[in-house]
């Protein structure tokens, strides 16, 4: 893990006293920013090249997020990632200037409340939504690792069981480019595994490969 993205991590624990919840996704906009700007020559956690990005080259992320099909809540929630990344770069002297300052979404894309409280995603992924089943577990899990892990919907389906560290509470990850990734959970999705994997064994089904299952 490079130092600056390290350094945030612990600014975002210890400064801000982020949910693991809100750090997954904080961690997660940010990795997708990263990816974009790496095509681009610029690496966003190097030390050196991160003083190197432009206004310019974060307003074509801003932009190519929109054309993702995001809501406004959800371009709204990246922005505010990335604006904070840069924030806390500049007051720790990481950088000179700080490119995110002036950027913002257009007035008709009005930015939302960004982050669910863990109550309400406590309540949202109660177990009394899902069956108590194979697939009701299965279901459940998969709901667990979109949300409290900032997953894609691919990096979803080729998750291994190779991946997945239950003593530390995080998995690789395998993104775009072959790109390999840590990221960290917590105790809902902790919980939400281990109870899959249970009914994974009972149904007599191998704990290798893929670790979702259809």
């Amino acid at each position: 893990m490079s130092m600056l993205r390290e350094s945030f991590i612990t600014y975002l624990k210890v400064e801000k006293q982020v949910s693991v919840h809100t750090l997954t996704a904080y961690l997660s906009d940010l990795d997708k920013c990263a990816e974009f700007l790496d095509q681009r020559g610029k690496d966003l956690f190097d030390p050196v090249q991160v003083g190197d990005i432009h206004h310019r080259e974060l307003r074509a992320w801003l932009g190519a997020v929109r054309k993702e099909g995001l809501s406004a809540r959800s371009a709204g929630r990246h922005l505010s990632s990335v604006k904070t990344y840069f924030k806390y770069l500049r007051n720790s002297q990481h950088i000179e200037q700080n490119p995110a300052a002036k950027l913002s979404l257009p007035r008709n894309a009005h930015q939302l409340p960004v982050f669910l409280k863990e109550a309400d995603t406590e309540r949202r992924f109660t177990s009394n939504l899902f069956p108590q089943s194979f697939r009701g577990k299965r279901d459940q899990c998969l709901m667990e690792l979109l949300y409290g892990c900032g997953l894609r919907r691919d990096e979803l389906i080729h998750l291994s069981h190779t991946g997945l560290d239950l003593s530390k509470r995080q998995l690789k990850v395998l993104g775009k480019r072959n790109k390999e990734r840590i990221i960290p959970f917590g105790k809902y999705v902790e919980a939400a595994i281990k109870e899959y994997l249970r009914e994974k064994e009972e149904a007599g089904l191998t704990l290798t490969g893929n670790l979702i299952v259809c």
